[in-house]
């Protein structure tokens, strides 16, 4: 991140120097400007602004000759990103701009472009330079928010969309976007509030139904998700991700009359790739439904093949960051565990699929747990600090380094689990791809808990491929061999760090728990250090948010067979199947 921003002061630094050469003073000034705003003592910045000022004429600009472009110019800008021209559209406002530097509308419009293009630190330095001409301009609070929520710095979006309805309380756009990131936060019932807000000022927006029905599903409330789905549906006959939510949450019957209209839509020439993904898997859904397994897979290998395409994964990169983490464990450094930690965290890790859901919510229906989901924070953290270890030359033995980058990554992550602000003192982070990180927390978490789920392998690698995941997370999910590839990695990692950590890690096999589900409760109780609960075994009855695949099925009494769904696809599985571990 740090990089980044470096990076993108730089350019601007550069793009300052040009328009100073182009003889745009007024520009090269409100760039440097823009520099100190985000680095306030950057060296080159303060010396050229200085110097610039001193050279400002004596008489500046009227307002209208550098606010004002003509209006012919503005809707061209404004056509250009409607539809979807950004490269001409961002030229087009930097020429603008050259000319009317001080234009809050081409400003604005500037700054959407460089977000739509991922140009977020660009796209918020637009934003910042709109905001300090007018203090109270409401639209650029609000795409500022948008490109800070993009940039995963919710808090800050969430400063920005409270700044705009403050200054214009029936702003319903402020209300949506602030509903989307309370969502992404977590804290579901004040999005819906929002979400409820906009809708009353803007009932006809399909969007809000179905941002307020995904809020609803994980509350366990699905006949009112379904609803809003429906309304979605209603004003929006395409929508075609909504379709695919639909159809998480109904059966379908082999008279559906919403399989020929998705059909229908899959076919039309002006679908795009992302809608014709979810159509996809929708359809897929559909046709296992009535049992007409060969379109079923037909519908999920296109869905799959048009997600790996726009998701663009390299396995490599996973890898890198795996070898990486390897290369401290294997040093068997000796660490000092951090002790009195004031929460004690339980990891449930594995293989998305694997059943890590269900065994949260088996743990979080107990009076003393609480559930917090899948935290990418150890990620986060963990990244941090492999960065910090290696970028300061760590030697071969270097254990007081690794000893200063691990008590980090604890203190960090214990801080997280704090800002949670729950009583409970076990807090659970089923995050399954955390089994990457296990040498990491086994060699500072004294007192945690590690939960590997174990479920068949083709049941697992089945359930993965036919899931289209919201995240990019699991970029390996939409390839047959890549999945076995990564399924592999996976076994071979936990066998690595069962070895170095003996008697570390509580291995529980999803197809016992659902066949034992009493026993192997108990026992997962007393892992933990837990006394038996009767409301653990009615884990379908406790009301709390899930925001995984897995809502609707948490939801249900304890089921057995899911791990035999694979065999009604099993030949077309045989190249992912041959390079799997063998079931004897």
């Amino acid at each position: 991140m740090i990089k980044s921003k470096q990076l993108t002061i730089q350019k601007t630094i550069k793009e300052a120097k040009k328009a100073l050469k182009q003889g745009n003073l007024q520009v090269a000034l409100n760039l440097y400007r823009g520099v100190l705003q985000n680095q306030p003592n950057h060296p080159v910045a303060k010396k050229e602004l200085y110097r610039l000022i001193k050279k400002l004429p004596a008489r500046q600009p009227s307002v209208t000759q550098t606010c004002k472009p003509p209006q012919d110019q503005v809707k061209t800008l404004a056509e250009l990103y409607h539809s979807g021209q950004m490269t001409r559209a961002e030229k087009a406002c930097e020429d603008l701009l050259r000319n009317f530097p001080e234009s809050l509308i081409v400003l604005n419009i500037w700054g959407a472009v460089l977000r739509k293009q991922g140009k977020l630190h660009n796209a918020v330095m637009a934003f910042d330079r709109a905001i300090r001409l007018k203090p109270d301009y409401i639209e650029a609070y609000n795409n500022r928010g948008n490109a800070l929520r993009d940039l995963g710095k919710l808090q800050e979006a969430l400063n920005d969309y409270n700044k705009a309805i403050q200054l214009k309380p029936d702003y319903a756009d402020a209300y949506l976007n602030r509903g989307n990131t309370l969502r992404n936060l977590g804290r579901l019932q004040e999005a819906l509030t929002d979400y409820n807000t906009f809708i009353q000022f803007k009932p006809g927006y399909a969007k809000a139904y179905n941002n307020r029905g995904i809020s609803l599903t994980h509350f366990g409330r699905f006949k009112e998700a379904l609803s809003d789905y429906n309304k979605a549906i209603e004003l929006k006959p395409d929508y075609a991700e909504v379709h695919r939510h639909i159809s998480v949450l109904k059966k379908f019957k082999p008279d559906d009359t919403q399989i020929g209209i998705m059909e229908r839509l899959i076919e039309k020439n002006e679908s795009n790739d992302s809608d014709k993904m979810h159509l996809c898997f929708a359809l897929a859904k559909a046709y296992e439904d009535v049992a007409d397994y060969d379109k079923s897979f037909k519908f999920i290998k296109r869905g799959n093949d048009l997600r790996k395409k726009e998701l663009n994964y390299s396995l490599e990169k996973d890898r890198s960051i795996i070898n990486g983490v390897l290369r401290i464990i294997e040093k068997k450094l000796s660490l000092t565990p951090i002790k009195n930690d004031p929460v004690m965290p339980v990891f449930i890790v594995g293989m998305p699929r694997s059943g890590t859901t269900l065994v949260e919510q088996i743990l979080a229906s107990h009076s003393q747990v609480y559930g917090a989901g899948e935290l990418d924070t150890m990620s986060y953290f963990g990244k941090k600090a492999l960065s910090r270890y290696y970028s300061q030359g760590a030697s071969q033995n270097n254990s007081q380094l690794l000893q200063k980058a691990l008590n980090k990554l604890h203190d960090e992550y214990i801080k997280s689990l704090k800002d949670l602000n729950v009583t409970e003192k076990i807090i659970t982070d089923k995050m399954p791809g955390n089994f990457i990180w296990i040498g990491f927390i086994l060699s500072v978490f004294p007192k945690v808990k590690i939960i590997n789920m174990n479920r068949d392998p083709r049941a697992t690698c089945w359930s993965i491929y036919k899931h289209n995941f919201s995240s990019k997370g699991h970029g390996y999910a939409y390839d047959m061999l890549e999945l076995a590839e990564y399924y592999n990695i996976y076994v071979d990692l936990m066998a690595f760090w069962r070895s170095c950590f003996p008697n570390k890690i509580y291995d529980l096999c999803y197809e016992e728990l659902t066949e034992n589900q009493e026993e192997e409760t108990h026992k997962l109780l007393s892992y933990c250090g837990l006394e038996f609960e009767e409301q653990c075994i009615d884990f379908h009855k406790t009301e709390r948010i899930v925001q995984t695949a897995s809502a609707a099925q948490v939801r249900k009494k304890m089921y057995t067979g899911s791990s035999e769904d694979w065999k009604n696809f099993e030949k077309y599985m045989q190249p992912m199947l041959n390079k799997l571990p063998k079931i004897d």
